[in-house]
C-alpha cells in the first residue's frame, strides 16, 4: 500500500507495483514520467473511482499541478496527459483483469498502449457525446460524469487529432510503429540520410573475387558519320536536248545506276 500522508508530496522515481494508493489531506503523488499498477485482486472491490478522483483533482485543467495525483513531467509537456484503465471493466487496454493502471501518456491514448491511433478514434467515435465515461472510452478531459453531461465530446476529438502518430517525449515509454523501438530519454543520431550512407565502407575486394565489368557509355555516331545505304537502282530522266517545260515533243533518255557515275561519264 502506497500511503501518503498530509502534507507529504512524494514523487516516482520509478514506475511501480503497489496493492492500493491512499493519499490523506494534502498529500500528493507525482508519478513524473511513471507508470503505478494497483493490484487490487480480482474479486475484491475496484478503487478505480477512488484513483479517478485523484485524477481528476490532479488534471488542473490539463495544467497536472493540481493536487493528490499529479506529473511534473506532463506539466512541464504539453499534449501529454495521465491516463488510467481499470483491467476487469476496460478490455482491450494495458490493464489487466485485478488492476488498475495509472500511466503517464499522450492525451488520446484511450488503451494506454502509448500511441495515439486508429483504437483509439475509433472509440471516441464509438463514445462520442455519451455520458458517464472514463478515460479508457475517450474522457481524457476529466469532464464530470452526469446523465446531463457529455463526457466524451469534442475536446477528446480534438485530442486525437493533435496527438494523432506522435511520439511520446521523454519521460515514459512508447515505441515507433513500423520502426525500430527507441528508449525515450536518449538522443537520436542527428546525421542526414545522405551522411549516413556516405558512413557505409563498401567492402574491400576478396582475393581472387571477380570485379563486375565497370558499364561504359556508348555514344551514338554523329548525324556526318551515319551511313546511307546506296540506292542499287536509280533512275534518272536526262534529256538529249535542251527541253523546254511547254514542248510536249521533248523526248526522254531513260538511263539507269548511279546519278554520280553517269555525270562523271
Amino acid at each position: 500500500m502506497l500511503d501518503i500522508g498530509d502534507g507529504a508530496n512524494v514523487t516516482l522515481a520509478s514506475s511501480q507495483n503497489v496493492a492500493g494508493i491512499q493519499l490523506t489531506g494534502s498529500g500528493a503523488l507525482d508519478i513524473a514520467g511513471n507508470s503505478v499498477t494497483i493490484n487490487y485482486g480480482v474479486g475484491n472491490p475496484s478503487p478505480a473511482s477512488t484513483i479517478e478522483g485523484y485524477l481528476a483533482s490532479g488534471y488542473a485543467n490539463g495544467a497536472w499541478n493540481g493536487t493528490e495525483i499529479i506529473s511534473s513531467t506532463a506539466a512541464a509537456n504539453p499534449g501529454t496527459s495521465v491516463g488510467y484503465a481499470e483491467g476487469s471493466v476496460d478490455t482491450g487496454t494495458a490493464a489487466q483483469p485485478g488492476q488498475v493502471l495509472i500511466k503517464y501518456t499522450l492525451a488520446g491514448d484511450a488503451n494506454l498502449d502509448g500511441v495515439v491511433n486508429f483504437a483509439d478514434f475509433a472509440t471516441v467515435l464509438k463514445n462520442f457525446d455519451q455520458s458517464g465515461t472514463d478515460w479508457a472510452a475517450g474522457n481524457f478531459g476529466y469532464a464530470v460524469n452526469s446523465p446531463s453531461v457529455a463526457s466524451t465530446n469534442f475536446f477528446d476529438f480534438a485530442q486525437i487529432l493533435k496527438n494523432f502518430l506522435q511520439p511520446l517525449p521523454a519521460g515514459g515509454t512508447g515505441e515507433v510503429l513500423g520502426g525500430t523501438t527507441i528508449p525515450l530519454g536518449e538522443s537520436a543520431s542527428a546525421q542526414t540520410p545522405a551522411a549516413q550512407s556516405a558512413a557505409v565502407e563498401t567492402p574491400s575486394a576478396q582475393p581472387g573475387a571477380v570485379e563486375p565489368p565497370t558499364a561504359s557509355r556508348v555514344e551514338p555516331p554523329s548525324p556526318a558519320s551515319r551511313a546511307v545505304p546506296a540506292n542499287p537502282l536509280t533512275t534518272v530522266a536526262v534529256p538529249t536536248e535542251p527541253v523546254l517545260m511547254d514542248d510536249p515533243s521533248a523526248e526522254l533518255l531513260q538511263l539507269d545506276g548511279d546519278p554520280q557515275t553517269l555525270l562523271d561519264q
